[in-house]
């Protein structure tokens, strides 16, 4: 029990909080805070263990054992050059952090929260897709393999299933589960639900700020607003609200509820920020790196692997142009104005 909250603790939280430093580095000195610390942090663990997964799966492997310590000893690694190169940004997160008086809005907001991770951490959920996705981890956890059992009926089989075959995150959860001791459904209904919850609201409240910069009361109600749409998103088995609601720790929610909204704040970020290099290539940076997450939550996530990037490059060129053409040009007057008298005329 002690050993499995202290691989919590390092695995879950100082891992993904030092992983994160670095990459918010990147970014504007007004948008560094400690949630998109936590925000980029789980988005490079996922990313790294994606290309060490596909790396596995292209060479044969199917070794989750061997995969396992490979992944805790990269990523370890990865926080603490992370930690070193990126740690200075925390004077930035603690200038940027906003003094929030309490607000009625704010304290909704609070209050729905709470009431989703209740939800989350007390209902039961039972899902069709867990059947694949839920079992697919605890195969893998138990076993020591992955891609080699078929989740539906226990079958040892030597063909590769081409349509899950590159999303990763459910060997990602397996291999978590290893690391912490923790059972994978556990892992992945209550602490992976938990975080992605977590990160969801970070999210949310990054945008905010964006929009809104110093102006508490709208801040507030955006981000209420964001909360009760949640809950009372479910309107359909297809909404982003009913994934995130129903089945947070599948691929698809953190497709919809994490990748997509976070591809949405970097490119207005980009666009704001379009007049500093520094910033510019930052967001870039991010973007590749969330849609190359967005490919490790669900295939389909491949749909804007491309077109995400391609459209921030877009967003650069067009608006550098719209500003080379707002920018005054020099008059003929203004020209002979400039230039300096003759001296031979004196």
């Amino acid at each position: 029990m002690i050993l499995s909250i202290l691989g919590i603790i390092l695995f879950m939280i100082c891992v993904p909080f030092c992983a994160g430093l670095l990459p918010t580095r990147m970014l504007s000195k007004e948008r560094r805070s400690y949630g998109f610390v936590f925000v980029n942090g789980y988005i490079c663990s996922i990313v790294v263990f994606e290309v060490l997964y596909l790396c596995f799966v292209f060479a044969g492997s199917t070794s989750v054992k061997l995969l396992t310590p490979v992944y805790a000893v990269v990523m370890l690694l990865y926080a603490v050059v992370s930690a070193v190169f990126g740690g200075r940004i925390i004077k930035d997160c603690e200038r940027n952090r906003k003094d929030n008086k309490i607000t009625f809005f704010m304290v909704l907001f609070l209050v729905f929260v709470a009431g989703q991770f209740a939800m989350r951490l007390l209902q039961q959920v039972s899902d069709g897709d867990d059947a694949f996705f839920v079992a697919t981890a605890n195969i893998s956890a138990q076993s020591g393999y992955m891609n080699y059992i078929q989740p539906y009926t226990g079958i040892v089989t030597q063909a590769v299933d081409k349509r899950h075959v590159l999303s990763g995150l459910p060997v990602w959860i397996a291999v978590l589960s290893r690391l912490t001791g923790v059972h994978a459904s556990v892992m992945a209904h209550c602490i992976i639900g938990i975080v992605v919850l977590i990160l969801h609201y970070c999210i949310v409240y990054e945008t905010a700020a964006l929009l809104f910069g110093e102006k508490k009361e709208p801040l507030w109600i955006f981000c209420f607003t964001a909360a009760l749409f949640n809950v009372f998103g479910n309107v359909s088995l297809y909404t982003p609200q009913t994934f995130l609601m129903t089945r947070t720790w599948q691929g698809k929610t953190m497709l919809a509820n994490l990748a997509i909204p976070l591809c949405f704040l970097l490119l207005l970020m980009l666009y704001r920020n379009r007049k500093k290099a520094e910033s510019i290539w930052g967001s870039v940076v991010m973007l590749c790196i969330t849609a190359f997450f967005a490919l490790t939550c669900a295939t389909s996530g491949v749909m804007i692997m491309v077109p995400v990037p391609l459209l921030a490059i877009v967003i650069l060129l067009f608006t550098q142009k719209a500003d080379a053409g707002d920018s005054p040009k020099e008059t003929k007057h203004e020209k002979d104005e400039n230039t300096p008298a003759n001296d031979g005329g004196r």
